[in-house]
């Protein structure tokens, strides 16, 4: 299954929010971004916007268990149970955990998470600074948690995926983030 979707917010292009793998799920564009709902085991979302530099940001909104947000090297292979494959890192919203698959050499979760339990409605902010190689994951508007890695992948994409068809929403741009990005970085 692949789908495009894309909308023009005032001056800013939002990328196109493309799926892959199989199963069912509705993707519904909104002046913030995109919602998601109803997604198989065995399918993920991701926003076609594949960084090699840079600093960037974007938000999703927890409305269901499940939720497994964050980044990943590989968009074209689906695999089963969460749907990704290929290196990938984030946060698994239903405990929290956070986890960063093989692939990223000497990469470390710091203090590990630092935020609250994730409740339905808790914005996920991810700043990405590529060029530095860390995800900073942030609850709220609060920094919760930073990954670093030392060398791997070298193309990544944001990753939306899920476990047992939760629903979310992914916020995007000026207009449709809650929060400013942090100081340096910029809109995906």
């Amino acid at each position: 299954m692949l789908m495009r979707n894309r909308m023009l917010l005032g001056g800013y292009r939002k990328p196109v929010l493309m799926t892959t793998g199989a199963g069912p799920g509705t993707i519904t564009p909104n002046t913030a971004g995109y919602a998601l709902s109803g997604f198989a085991d065995t399918c993920f979302a991701w926003l076609d916007a594949p960084k090699t530099q840079g600093k960037w940001y974007w938000e999703v909104v927890k409305q269901g268990s499940h939720g497994l947000f964050g980044i990943a090297d590989d968009v074209a292979t689906s695999a089963s149970y969460g749907g990704y494959s290929g290196a990938n890192a984030g946060i698994y919203t239903t405990t929290p955990s956070l986890w960063a698959d093989a692939g990223w050499t000497g990469a470390s979760w710091g203090g590990g998470w630092s935020g609250a339990a994730v409740a339905n409605g808790d914005v996920l902010g991810f700043a990405l600074d590529v060029d530095s190689k860390t995800l900073r994951i942030y609850q709220n508007n609060t920094l919760a948690a930073t990954l670093s890695w030392t060398s791997g992948p070298t193309t990544l994409w944001p990753l939306i995926a899920f476990q047992f068809g939760p629903a979310a929403q992914v916020n995007l741009g000026p207009s449709g983030c809650t929060y400013a990005p942090p100081a340096g970085y910029t809109h995906i």
